[in-house]
């Protein structure tokens, strides 16, 4: 979606560290937690935002909106 300036949602759930190595935040600490990954996905494009849905556990949300 950012590669042709589409808006996108996406909600993680899991990092998949071991899958991912190359992942790393904009510090080149490696993403391995939950906190990681909605940093490390707000990172990969500036106008992301973080929302957060109405229910328990994973429930973040990082999104952009049309322009």
């Amino acid at each position: 979606a950012t590669a042709f300036g589409k808006p996108f949602a996406v909600v993680p759930c899991c990092t998949f560290a071991d899958d991912f190595p190359e992942r790393r935040l904009s510090s080149g600490q490696p993403v391995r937690t939950y906190e990681d990954i909605l940093r490390w996905l707000q990172e990969q494009h500036a106008g992301a935002q973080v929302t957060y849905l109405p229910f328990l556990g994973k429930n973040a949300v990082i999104h952009t909106t049309p322009r």
